[in-house]
C-alpha cells in the first residue's frame, strides 16, 4: 500500500466511511423510486463509486456480481467517448451491451461522471436487472435464441442525460422496445435519481475536504484492499488447484457443457485459467468477458475477502484467462440471455470449488472453506396477460441453500453468497405482480448436500394461474441433470433443480374443500417433467406448476455428523428418515437416536465403501 500523504488517519476514516454512506443513500434512492420487486425486494442491483479511470473504489451492500462489471462499463465509455470534451458535467450514460460490460441485456446500467472544478474526477453507477428489454419472448431471454440480436434491445453507451438535460428521445426509444414500458420507465428514472443523489453527495464531499484529500482516500481504499488481500494470499499455501463445473442443456439440445478451471496461487497473486472449457454454445448459456470476471470475483470476494472491502484492489492481485470463443468468453453473435445464471454461475461454481480447496489446505484459514452455495439456478418467468389485462413477465426469484462450512451447516433458503443483503420477494408480492396463486412455498426435503455439516435446504413452491386465462411459464436454469452445488472434503452435492407441470389435476376440489396442499405429491394429475431450459408453456385452469431450487453442497463425511443433528433435521422435515438411515447411517426409533444401532450401521456402511 502506498503511503497516503494527503490525509491523516482520522480524516481517512471519516471520508472512507462517508463514501460507504453515499453508496447506502444511493441504494435507498434506487429502492424508494423503483417499482420493480427485483429491486425493492430481491435486491438484485447495486451501486458504486469509481475513480475517473473506472477503478471501483466503493460498492454498495447488495449484489456484488452486478457491481463487479462497473469498471468494464466505464472503461468502454471512456474508449467510446474519450476522456475529453465529450464527457461533460451533467451527463449520464445508459448501457446494457454484454460486450461492453453488462452480464446480459437485462442488466441495465446508468453511469454518471462526476466533475469538480471542470475536471472529471469520479463516477457514480447503478446497475439492476430489468423485467423486460424486448426480444422474442416475454422477459427477453429465450431458449430458442440462436444469436444475441434475438434477446432484446442492446444499448451501447448512450447519453440518457446530456449536460443535465434528460434525453426523452433515447428514453422513448428504449420504452418502445419493451413490453412493460411503465415499469421499465420508472426503473430508468430511478437510476437517474440514484446517480443524482450520488453526484450531489460526492460533490459535497469534494467541496468539504477538497479534491486532493477525497481522491486520495478513494485511491487509499483501493490500495488498502489490495494490501490486505495480498497479505491474505501470502498466508495460503502455494498450489495448483483444479475444478470442473457443468451446464446441462443449451436451450436446443440436452447437451452437457464442461467448464474447466486451473487455479494457481503463487506468492501474493491468484490466477484463474479456464482454457479447458468447452466452446461457446448455440443457445443462451454463454457469457462474455464480463461474466468471466465477475464469476471469479463472486467466489474470491466472499470466501477470501470476508473482512476486506470489495473493490478494485482485490482485482489487481488476480489474473483471469479464457480463450475467446469459449462458453465463458464468447464472441458475438452468440446469445448470452441467461449468462447471469448459466455461464457466469458455472465460472463462479468452479472458482468456489478451487478457492475452498485452497482455504481448506491452510492452517490459518481452513474454517472459511465450504461447499458450493446455490450452484444450480431455476428461474421461472410467469408471462402472458396478467390479472390487470396487461402484457407482463414476472421473474420469480426464489432461493437455494448455502454451502456448508467447515464448522457449521449452510443456511437454509440463503439466496446468493455474492449479496450481503440477501432477500427474496414475499409470496404476496409475487401474487400482486403475477397472475398466480401460490399453493405452498417451503423448504424442500433432502435438498441440502449431506455431510458432517449439511448444506442449506432449497425452497420449493407451486402455483396455479389466477385472474387470467392467458398465462404461460418459461424457464432457464442448470443443475437438473448434474448437481451443481458440489460438496467438499467428502460432502455430498446439493439436490437437483426440479420443474414440472401437473395437468388435469384435482386442485379445484382440494381448494373448494378448504384445504391447502403442502406438497406436490398431495395433488393428483398427470406429470409433465420440464427440462433445464424450456420455452413458454401454457397453464390450463387445472394445471399446477412446480419449481424447486438447488441446495448447498455439504462439508465432510455424512457418517461423521452428530446423530442428534440428524434427528433434529428429520423433526424439522429437512431430512427424510430414509436419508437419515441410508446416507447418515443414523438409526431412529420412536423419535430418538438408537446410538448402538447407529454405531453398527455406520460401521457397516464404511466397510461397504471399502469392499470388506
Amino acid at each position: 500500500m502506498r503511503e497516503n500523504k494527503a490525509t491523516d488517519p482520522f480524516t481517512y476514516e471519516i471520508v472512507s466511511h462517508k463514501l460507504w454512506q453515499i453508496t447506502e443513500e444511493m441504494a435507498l434512492a434506487m429502492k424508494n423510486v423503483s417499482g420493480s420487486p427485483i429491486v425493492t425486494e430481491a435486491n438484485d442491483f447495486n451501486v458504486a463509486i469509481s475513480l475517473s479511470d473506472g477503478q471501483l473504489s466503493t460498492m454498495g451492500a447488495h449484489n456484488a456480481l452486478v457491481a463487479g462489471v462497473i469498471p468494464l462499463l466505464i472503461r468502454n465509455i471512456l474508449e467510446d467517448y474519450g476522456s475529453g470534451d465529450e464527457i461533460c458535467k451533467g451527463d449520464m450514460f445508459v448501457i446494457n451491451d454484454p460486450h461492453k460490460g453488462a452480464l446480459h441485456q437485462l442488466d441495465l446500467a446508468v453511469v454518471a461522471p462526476v466533475h469538480y472544478q471542470n475536471e472529471l474526477v469520479a463516477w457514480t453507477s447503478v446497475i439492476a436487472h430489468e423485467v423486460d428489454i424486448g426480444g422474442m419472448q416475454h422477459g427477453s431471454p429465450s431458449p430458442k435464441a440462436t444469436e444475441i440480436f434475438q434477446e432484446g434491445l442492446r444499448i451501447p453507451a448512450l447519453k440518457l442525460v446530456e449536460k443535465g438535460k434528460f434525453q426523452w428521445d433515447i428514453f422513448r426509444m428504449i420504452l418502445s422496445n419493451v413490453r412493460q414500458a411503465g415499469l421499465v420507465g420508472l426503473d430508468i428514472k430511478a437510476r437517474v435519481a440514484t446517480n443524482s443523489v450520488g453526484q450531489a453527495r460526492l460533490y459535497d464531499l469534494l467541496s468539504r475536504f477538497g479534491r486532493k484529500v477525497t481522491l486520495s482516500v478513494m485511491q487509499g481504499v483501493i490500495d488498502r484492499s489490495e494490501k490486505k488481500f495480498r497479505e491474505r494470499l501470502l498466508e495460503l499455501p502455494e498450489s495448483h488447484v483444479g475444478a470442473i463445473d457443468y451446464i446441462d442443456h443449451d436451450g436446443h439440445t440436452n447437451k452437457i457443457y464442461k467448464i474447466v478451471l486451473k487455479m494457481t496461487k503463487e506468492s501474493d497473486s491468484l490466477s484463474f485459467d479456464y482454457s479447458g472449457t468447452d466452446d461457446q454454445a448455440p443457445g443462451h448459456i454463454n457469457c462474455t468477458i464480463s461474466g468471466l470476471i465477475t464469476g471469479v470475483m463472486g467466489a474470491v470476494f466472499p470466501y477470501i475477502c470476508y473482512d476486506i472491502p470489495w473493490n478494485q484492489g482485490v482485482m489487481k492481485a488476480i489474473s483471469i484467462h479464457a480463450p475467446e470463443g469459449s462458453l465463458v468468453n464468447c464472441k458475438p453473435p452468440a446469445p448470452t440471455g441467461w449468462a447471469s445464471i448459466a455461464g457466469m454461475f458455472a465460472v463462479r461454481n468452479a472458482a468456489i470449488q478451487a478457492v475452498c480447496k485452497l482455504l481448506g489446505s491452510s492452517r490459518e484459514h481452513w474454517r472459511q472453506a465450504g461447499g458450493v452455495w446455490e450452484g444450480g439456478k431455476a428461474a421461472p418467468v410467469i408471462m402472458g396477460i396478467n390479472q390487470y389485462g396487461e402484457r407482463s413477465a414476472y421473474l420469480y426469484q426464489s432461493s437455494g441453500g448455502a454451502g456448508a462450512m467447515a464448522y457449521k451447516d449452510g443456511y437454509d433458503c440463503s439466496f446468493s453468497i455474492s449479496s450481503t443483503k440477501p432477500s427474496i420477494p414475499n409470496i404476496e408480492t409475487a401474487e400482486t405482480f403475477a397472475p398466480a396463486l401460490f399453493l405452498f412455498n417451503r423448504f424442500r426435503k433432502d435438498s441440502g448436500g449431506s455431510g458432517k455439516y449439511r448444506g442449506g435446504a432449497a425452497l420449493e413452491f407451486a402455483f396455479v394461474r389466477y385472474g387470467s386465462t392467458d398465462v404461460s411459464v418459461g424457464g432457464s436454469g442448470h443443475g437438473a441433470v448434474i448437481p451443481a452445488s458440489q460438496g467438499i472434503f467428502g460432502g455430498y452435492p446439493g439436490g437437483f433443480i426440479l420443474r414440472s407441470i401437473k395437468r388435469q389435476t384435482n386442485i379445484d376440489a382440494i381448494l373448494v374443500a378448504g384445504k391447502i396442499p403442502q406438497s406436490i405429491e398431495e395433488i393428483d394429475g398427470n406429470v409433465e417433467v420440464l427440462s433445464a431450459k424450456f420455452p413458454p408453456t401454457s397453464l390450463d385452469s387445472d394445471a399446477v406448476f412446480y419449481n424447486s431450487y438447488s441446495g448447498g453442497g455439504g462439508y465432510g463425511d455424512p457418517l461423521d455428523r452428530d446423530p442428534q443433528s440428524v434427528l433434529q433435521d428429520v423433526i424439522n422435515d429437512i431430512v427424510s428418515p430414509e436419508a437419515a438411515r441410508s446416507i447418515y447411517g443414523v438409526v431412529l426409533r420412536r423419535g430418538s437416536v438408537d446410538l448402538s444401532g447407529t454405531e453398527t450401521l455406520r460401521k457397516t456402511i464404511r466397510n461397504d465403501r471399502l469392499g470388506v
